[in-house]
């Protein structure tokens, strides 16, 4: 076997091996106004290195309640992280990846799921007590004849709105130390306290059942 034969079949080896389906998130696609930071609850951008941020999957309706019911999972090797960027990890901004093998043809598994991004602010989602998510607007697919497909979920202001961040609010005018005041931010909402209706229920109950012992 020549030199040049093993340089190609090497090649077609790696192009193999890197065979996947890929789904990439930021929140920072260009350096200015148009750039949506997230901030806690009390207006404060997450650190870079801090907070958590993955996307996934829901099995029901998304909600903080269902992440706290387990009913969000990971995408393929999406790591469960904190944010992260190419810019210094600034404050606020977040840009990962992950993949998957979904060969061309596959039908199953997480083909044609539809995407979230969720954001805690602990370093995961159990010791997260603010959330945000965000429907990407779009699903899983499959790879191409060459063994490669992706789906670029941008999050700018053009992209975010009310009816897309599923759990959380948009902030305006939102400053997180810059030299630049942004447009728009998500801002996280803290989990939902218990309701006095809920607790109301829980002593009928409990006086209820004080009663059927008497």
């Amino acid at each position: 076997m020549n030199k040049l034969n093993f340089a190609l079949i090497s090649l077609l080896a790696a192009a193999g091996n890197a065979a996947a389906y890929d789904i990439s998130y930021t929140n920072l696609r260009s350096a200015d106004a148009t750039a949506v930071p997230v901030i806690d609850n009390a207006g404060v951008a997450i650190a870079g290195g801090s907070g958590y941020v993955a996307s996934g999957f829901f099995s029901g309706t998304p909600s903080i309640e269902a992440i706290r019911g387990g009913e969000f999972t990971l995408f393929g090797n999406m790591p469960s992280t904190a944010f992260a960027n190419g810019e210094g990890n600034i404050a606020g901004f977040f840009d990962l990846s992950g993949s998957e093998p979904i060969p061309a043809g596959t039908t199953d598994g997480n083909v044609g799921r539809a995407i979230f991004v969720v954001i805690g602010n602990g370093g995961d989602l159990a010791t997260s007590d603010e959330f945000a998510v965000i429907d990407a607007g779009a699903v899983v697919g499959t790879e191409n004849a060459a063994g490669q497909g992706s789906t670029a979920v941008i999050i700018d202001q053009d992209f975010i709105t009310t009816s897309n961040l599923v759990v959380g609010n948009l902030a305006t005018d939102v400053n997180t130390g810059l030299a630049v005041t942004f447009n728009e931010g998500i801002q996280l909402v803290p989990v939902p306290e218990p309701s006095t209706a809920l607790f109301g229920a829980l002593a009928a109950l409990g006086f209820a059942g004080r009663r059927r012992r008497a």
